[in-house]
């Protein structure tokens, strides 16, 4: 082995001009893809982290009807129809507690709805319906209370506002409002129609971290959304049908309204007697009480995330439940997925300019080999095997690539080094959501170390193929006839 490394080492310093081209090549996009990686990588994780530790959780469990969480704006727009409910939700709930990895729940209900205020002001706002208690203690550091309170358990008619859609609300209402005052919530629903909710503002935040895509939503009250959104406990066909609708107009408003007043005039009308009997329509208005959207769930180990995703669909699956665990990404929206999609892109690109650079290589070591078939004829007619001559052509175009791509992974950690030290910075708005935050500080991905390393030497073998094989169909006589 020594003496075939002593003569590939030998070739490559006689050819100095072609080792430094192929080298350079190399070099460069090792630095490329160290560079490129690390620092998607870094705003990958910090995208991640962000989500996760904020808005999502580490997974999110959504009824088996749901084919993808939408826990953001955008995902509320494209969503077609009512999000299901999660089935048997006090049942799932302990299940999931007592899983294994598994440190907390989140429970949560989602809604879209129009917000008003002196029949001029208006905006749009997501809703987000919560436990507060639970909700905080799944989310200690989210939010920022600039006004106000948060919601209190157990408190309805209050909604907590973000500053986004508080100063769509004053823009358009041309005034200043404050906690205290109140704003008529709109939704409709495929259940109970148009609902109007009227809402004091207890309190205004803005998120914590960095979050354009949720910059709309606001927090109410589990009763508050389960009536926007239609969530009655009394909804099934059989309800209704079970309902008496049975009487009729002169039931509702007949007789002498006037003559029973007249000869009773005493008592104080009774408004709920003249309308008829309300009970069947509280009984189909009455709230579902375990009516939730989706469970967000916070892992002992975040990074088990997609082992417990598969391992939970496949127990869901073998047990017949009606319910399907996502990834965090799954709820974030389309900002977070670019960015992963972004990172597939860049890896293909690297993929072309790798093949790109595997033909410039191997044009090059096809050059050397031509220029030295008499030497390699030489060779062979003094014995050299074809596996030996095999061997040292693999062994001169792996050593290139570890030399110089070996540099390039050192230089592309230093630049990425550097960047992390000055940091990257955006005032780009569109910018600073890929990059997590107005500047981004990359830090040199062992991932992409690795992944530079095997790419590299695959380079090597893949570039060597070609020329060996032309060395290999030399034959003696016909090399040692060019001497």
């Amino acid at each position: 082995m020594s003496v075939l490394l002593r003569i590939a080492y030998r070739n490559l310093r006689e050819h100095q001009t072609k080792t430094l081209i192929i080298g350079s090549i190399i070099a460069l996009g090792m630095l490329v893809l160290v560079v490129g990686n690390s620092v998607l990588d870094t705003a990958t994780a910090g995208i991640e982290s962000n989500y996760t530790e904020n808005f999502t959780g580490d997974v999110i469990i959504a009824a088996d009807a749901v084919e993808t969480p939408g826990l953001t704006i955008d995902g509320a727009f494209t969503a077609e129809g009512a999000t299901p409910t999660i089935p048997d939700y006090n049942e799932t709930l302990d299940f999931l507690t007592s899983y294994e990895g598994i440190a907390a729940a989140n429970p949560i209900i989602l809604g879209l709805a129009r917000a008003q205020i002196d029949g001029t002001g208006f905006g749009i706002v997501q809703l987000y319906g919560v436990d507060p208690a639970r909700y905080q203690a799944f989310f200690p550091d989210n939010i920022r209370l600039l006004e106000g309170s948060f919601l209190t358990p157990g408190e309805d008619g209050a909604i907590v506002v973000s500053t986004a859609s508080l100063e769509m609300l004053e823009e358009t209402a041309d005034r200043e409002i404050s906690v205290g005052d109140s704003i008529l919530v709109t939704a409709q629903n495929q259940r109970t129609g148009t609902k109007i909710r009227e809402l004091e503002i207890a309190g205004v935040f803005e998120f914590v971290a960095d979050a354009r895509t949720l910059q709309f939503v606001s927090f109410v009250s589990v009763t508050d959304i389960r009536i926007l959104n239609g969530m009655t406990a009394n909804r099934s066909a059989e309800a209704v049908a079970a309902a008496d609708f049975s009487s009729d107009e002169d039931d509702l408003f007949g007789g002498d309204l006037v003559g029973s007043v007249e000869t009773n005039e005493s008592s104080a009308t009774d408004f709920e007697s003249i309308l008829g009997d309300t009970s069947q329509r509280d009984l189909l208005g009455q709230t579902d009480e375990s009516a939730w959207n989706y469970i967000l769930l916070r892992l002992e180990n975040p990074a088990d995330a997609d082992r417990l995703v598969s391992e939970l669909n496949r127990v869901f699956a073998e047990e017949g439940v009606e319910l399907a665990a996502f990834e965090w990404i799954d709820g974030a929206g389309t900002v977070a997925q670019l960015t992963n999609t972004l990172k597939i892109i860049f890896n293909w690109l690297i993929v072309v300019v790798a093949v790109v650079a595997v033909i410039i290589i191997m044009n090059t070591l096809v050059i050397s080999v031509t220029e030295r078939i008499p030497e390699i004829g030489t060779m062979r007619a003094i014995g050299a095997h074809r596996s030996f001559v095999r061997r040292m052509i693999v062994a001169e175009t792996l050593m290139i690539a570890v030399v110089f791509g070996g540099a390039g992974i050192l230089a592309g950690m230093g630049v990425t080094g550097i960047l992390g030290a000055t940091g990257i910075e955006s005032s780009n708005e569109v910018l600073q959501i890929f990059m997590g935050g107005p500047v981004l500080s990359p830090v040199v991905s062992g991932a992409s170390v690795v992944q530079s390393l095997v790419a590299v030497i695959l380079v090597g073998i893949v570039a060597s193929l070609y020329p060996a094989s032309i060395a290999l169909g030399i034959q003696p006589v016909t090399a040692m006839s060019q001497t």
